[in-house]
């Protein structure tokens, strides 16, 4: 198994998904939901609720390792989810490759 291709942090090298992050989380959790074959709309709505939110970001993390072969474990997402949720959302947007518009 390896690591994640894109940094946690590397969410300013994508302006557009960094901007989507921070304005409209909601949008980015249902579409890495709809990525993995779950429903976008009851994702992104569930991203709007405190404690669904949460623990639906560390199930849709844990979802986006397994699908990448990506090393880790719960604690290590729940963490990260904790500490650097709108970071962890734009890293799992970029590792499953969903932005179409190409980084400079």
């Amino acid at each position: 198994m390896g690591g994640w291709s894109v940094n946690l942090f590397s969410c300013l090298d994508n302006m557009k998904v960094c901007i989507l992050g921070y304005i409209v989380p909601c949008y980015l959790h249902g579409k890495i939901a709809e990525a993995l074959g779950k429903s976008c709309c009851v994702y992104g709505f569930l991203s709007l609720l405190p404690i669904a939110s949460f623990i639906c970001a560390i199930m849709i993390r844990k979802q986006v390792r397994e699908a990448k072969g990506i090393s880790g474990d719960g604690c290590e997402d729940c963490m990260t989810i904790m500490l650097a949720g709108p970071f962890a959302k734009c890293q799992e947007y970029n590792e499953l490759g969903l932005d179409t518009m190409s980084r400079d």
